[in-house]
């Protein structure tokens, strides 16, 4: 509708206008998308010349863009109130002071994602408030969120004061985003370790120094799909040092080079096996295209 729209970017002499020549009207979307973008003049009007109202969302939207004016303002002038989302996305955001109102002026409270996201976005000061005011607690996303995004402060605090732990997700997540004091760090402190995802990303960004240490040290288990990402990614250094230390068959690799959408780096590898590791190269040609669709 034509007042929905308008609302929402804030365009309020059209708003007007439309209320006054059309009876077109409008719905909750109107104060709901104005309160999301801000728009607090847009929302006076409408709250005083229209009957449409909102929904619970729109104070919602205004503790997600940390706008503590418009927040007391539904809660003062509006009867909808707001839900657990509030004082979520405003934790997710780091709007500490507009979670501590909704605390104390609100009854809604907040779930585990207040203090999962405030961690996975480095909002440490939001998760030490919500630790030591709130009793929801958070889950093993939280450390894994703040491991993928290399918010290694925010990992150790949760680490000495919380319980919950992560779970293998921190140090893939890490490794992902080369995140390498991070993963050195979780070696050290945490015996939850990584899965095979953590090699792959180490071998695919060409990190020697983690292969060796993931290999003969770390957490870090290792299979053929590590080969073939060092491969498929150009670190052949990496391809061959593994295939020096391990024998990996071709039944291994193969599948790994099939799912690969570059033809030209999936064949640069294929060559590379065949020439220094004696794979069959027709075999491999044969693997590689099982699925084609056969030509008379």
């Amino acid at each position: 509708q034509a007042i929905d729209d308008a609302a929402s970017n804030g365009h309020l002499e059209i708003v007007q206008w439309l209320h006054e020549n059309t009876d077109e009207g409008c719905s909750t979307k109107a104060m709901n998308s104005a309160a999301f973008n801000n728009h607090f003049e847009t929302i006076q009007w409408l709250h005083e010349h229209r009957t449409e109202g909102c929904t619970e969302v729109a104070m919602d939207h205004a503790a997600f863009n940390g706008n503590l004016q418009l927040v007391q303002w539904f809660s003062e002038n509006r009867t909808e109130g707001c839900t657990t989302s509030a004082m979520d996305l405003a934790a997710c955001r780091g709007h500490l002071e507009v979670v501590k109102w909704l605390h104390e002026n609100r009854e809604e409270g907040c779930t585990t994602d207040a203090m999962d996201n405030a961690a996975k976005y480095g909002h440490l000061d939001v998760v030490k408030w919500l630790h030591e005011t709130r009793s929801e607690g958070c889950t093993t996303k939280a450390m894994d969120g703040a491991a993928e995004r290399g918010y290694l402060d925010v990992v150790q605090w949760l680490h000495e004061n919380r319980s919950e732990g992560c779970t293998t997700k921190a140090m893939d997540g890490a490794a992902k985003n080369q995140l390498w004091d991070v993963v050195h760090w979780l070696d050290c402190n945490r015996p939850e370790g990584a899965t095979v995802a953590t090699m792959v990303s180490m071998a695919h960004h060409g990190n020697m120094d983690g292969i060796i240490w993931g290999y003969y040290i770390g957490p870090t288990p290792c299979n053929a799909s590590v080969v073939a990402e060092a491969g498929l990614s150009g670190h052949f250094a990496i391809a061959r040092f593994l295939h020096q230390e391990q024998e990996w068959s071709e039944c291994g690799v193969i599948p790994a080079l099939r799912e690969c959408s570059n033809e030209n780096r999936c064949w640069e590898f294929a060559e590379w096996l065949h020439l220094h590791y004696q794979y069959e190269f027709e075999s491999m040609a044969e693997e590689l295209f099982a699925d084609s669709p056969q030509v008379e």
